[in-house]
C-alpha cells in the first residue's frame, strides 16, 4: 500500500507542517506579550504623574523647612 511513497516526500511535508505550525505559534504568543504590554503604558502615564506629584510636594516641604529656619532665627541650622 505506502510501496510507492517515497520517505524524502513525507519528511519534507512534515518539515513544512512543523514549520507553518510554528510560525502561527509565534504569532500567537507575540500577540499575547503585545497584549499584556498594552495595559502597561497607562501605568507608566500614571507614575509619571505621581512622579510630578511627588517632586511639588517635596518642593513645598523644602519651602517651608526653610520657612521654619527662618522662623527660628537660629544661625547654626543650615
Amino acid at each position: 500500500m505506502f510501496k510507492n511513497i517515497d520517505i524524502k516526500w513525507v519528511g519534507a511535508a512534515v518539515g513544512l507542517v512543523l514549520t507553518i505550525g510554528g510560525g502561527f505559534t509565534w504569532f500567537g504568543v507575540t500577540n499575547n506579550k503585545l497584549d499584556a504590554l498594552s495595559g502597561v503604558k497607562t501605568t507608566v502615564t500614571e507614575n509619571s504623574k505621581r512622579t510630578e506629584i511627588n517632586q511639588k510636594e517635596i518642593e513645598l516641604l523644602k519651602l517651608q523647612i526653610k520657612e521654619i529656619q527662618l522662623k527660628s532665627g537660629n544661625p547654626l541650622s543650615n
